[in-house]
């Protein structure tokens, strides 16, 4: 490690709950499991301290190019002659007078200016922080370990400088080069995954979309209710691995389900939404939201009387599992409480 790494890790601060965090990967490690963490690096929160520095100072701040801010013209700056509460409330008032690009136009989710050098520098150093942890190295037994060993990347396609990630897999690698790399792709990413200079394997949304047509749909009829056979479940995910080089393949993150879908368990009796997962906007479409055992065709969107079939939803649920700890690839079970 050359002498401007170990300088800048003197700068770290490893806060209370930072500590409890590095406990628990410690312990996952001695039990032989690996930690990734989940990198949201297009926007931050509109509460992360970055930004709220620019709603105080307005055009003056430091932090302002961190951001997409387009329009100061109604701000008003945070002064010292202002209590607690005043200042507390113009900062609040402040996000509805400053216009900026925001996620989704979601203003509560405002979107990093990924060009900005102090930016990248700030996420750059926050990678190997965790990746070094509070020892500052990497352990040759990668159970001994203090830190985690890769990432999960929230919309990575949504980045305005593409080239950030050629720079940031090079710090993820430079600090531990058995790391992982994984990516929130819905479609075919071969083009951010098989250049080898981006990310390792995408959380492979498409594996999902081909096993909700073969176990669960049930319509005849072509589209994206349409009931794969055999041979096209074959086909299809024959063409599917084609896009990706093999130790991609083996990496990839074959889910079963995550916080932008719905539960595997509840698509299983409302077969006709079909195969399409729309990333989370599945209530619009007047989901069956009965447990799914007492499931019956009496809604539009359940083709089967799962209440008096010998074959239950659940049944279904366990052939799906077989099949994705048994297929080439990393199975991830998105588990929420």
């Amino acid at each position: 490690m050359d002498m401007e790494k170990q300088k800048i890790q003197t700068t770290w601060v490893w806060t209370e709950s930072d500590l409890i965090m590095v406990d628990l990967i410690k312990e996952f490690h001695k039990n032989g499991i690996r930690v990734i963490f989940d990198g949201v690096f297009n926007h931050s929160s509109s509460e992360h301290w970055t930004f709220n520095m620019v709603l105080a100072d307005g055009e003056n701040s430091k932090y302002k190019d961190w951001y997409k801010f387009t329009d100061f013209g109604q701000h008003v700056q945070i002064t010292d002659d202002m209590s607690d509460e005043q200042a507390f409330e113009t900062l609040i008032a402040n996000r509805k007078r400053t216009i900026y690009n925001a996620w989704g136009g979601f203003d509560s989710l405002p979107e990093f200016n990924t060009f900005n050098q102090e930016y990248k520098e700030y996420i750059f150093n926050i990678t190997r922080k965790w990746m070094y942890g509070p020892d500052g190295k990497e352990s040759e037994n990668w159970m001994e370990d203090d830190g985690i060993d890769g990432w999960r990347l929230d919309v990575p396609n949504c980045l305005e400088n593409q080239n950030f990630w050629n720079e940031w897999r090079e710090v993820v690698k430079g600090s531990k080069n058995d790391s992982y790399i994984t990516a929130e792709l819905w479609g075919n990413a071969s083009g951010d995954i098989n250049g080898g200079n981006k990310f390792d394997t995408v959380m492979n949304y498409e594996w999902l979309k081909t096993v909700i047509g073969f176990f669960i749909n049930q319509s005849r009829e072509g589209g994206v209710r349409y009931k794969l056979k055999a041979q096209d479940f074959f086909n299809e995910l024959r063409e599917k691995r084609t896009w990706y080089p093999y130790q991609a393949l083996q990496a990839s993150q074959n889910l079963n389900g995550s916080h932008d879908t719905d539960r595997l368990y509840s698509r299983i009796v409302n077969d006709v939404i079909g195969r399409n997962l729309e990333e989370g906007k599945q209530l619009e479409k007047g989901y069956n939201g009965i447990r799914p055992d007492l499931a019956s065709n009496n809604h539009p969107n359940t083709t089967i009387d799962w209440r008096n079939s010998p074959i239950k939803p659940k049944d279904i649920l366990k052939l799906i599992s077989i099949f994705q700890m048994t297929y080439i690839g990393a199975p991830m079970l998105f588990l929420r409480r």
